[in-house]
């Protein structure tokens, strides 16, 4: 049920990603900014979330504080990809993307650790189906391969499915706090997708 619930989410997302006109160097720049403001927070999430286990989670606690030190710097990756496209700034953060950073934060202090995976399993199985092929979409247009993007696609094709195991293996109790993170969060998500495809698609529009 868990893995299903997952993978439906995932889909819906990949399907709007395929739409996407990546293709578009002021695309890019607006789906990457906002994308920046949700990873620049990734290693304060899992360390929040890595603090609040029982002392007895061993395990659990050393998964995640391996996967908090994978997650340094990819907020820098972007930046550089961004500078290769010709933007030397970042698109203003939109109110979806405000509130899928805020709500994190707020899901763990009321929900507790648990409910991290709820966004952090979306976005890396989401990874696995859209990063190498917008990889290929923007290095066909622009020459290059995002640096971001090419290291997402191979640290989350190892991360997803060992983290999706590590979960399955949760209690009903658990799992029911992830469902409940990843239907929020994957509402917000869409909303960002769908932000940045509404601008675009005006930007286009206006030009023309």
């Amino acid at each position: 049920m868990l893995r299903q619930a997952f993978e439906k989410k995932i889909t819906e997302l990949s399907e709007m990603l395929d739409d996407y006109p990546f293709e578009d160097a002021k695309a890019c720049h607006r789906y990457l900014s906002q994308q920046y403001y949700i990873i620049q927070n990734a290693t304060r999430y899992e360390a929040i979330g890595a603090s609040l286990l029982p002392l007895d989670y061993k395990d659990e606690f050393r998964h995640r504080i391996l996967h908090l030190t994978g997650e340094f710097n990819h907020d820098d990756l972007i930046i550089e990809d961004l500078k290769l496209l010709g933007f030397n700034n970042l698109e203003k953060i939109h109110p979806a993307t405000r509130a899928l950073v805020s709500c994190i934060y707020y899901e763990l202090a009321e929900n507790g650790p648990d409910a991290l995976f709820g966004i952090s399993l979306l976005l890396e199985g989401l990874s696995t189906r859209q990063c190498d092929k917008v990889a290929k979409r923007m290095q066909k247009v622009f020459k290059f391969s995002p640096q971001y993007l090419d290291v997402h696609h191979e640290a989350d094709a190892e991360h997803y499915p060992d983290t999706m195991k590590m979960v399955q293996s949760f209690a009903p109790e658990r799992q029911e706090v992830i469902l409940s993170n990843l239907e929020l969060s994957s509402f917000l998500y869409k909303s960002i997708v769908q932000e940045c495809t509404r601008a675009s698609f005006e930007s286009r529009h206006s030009a023309a």
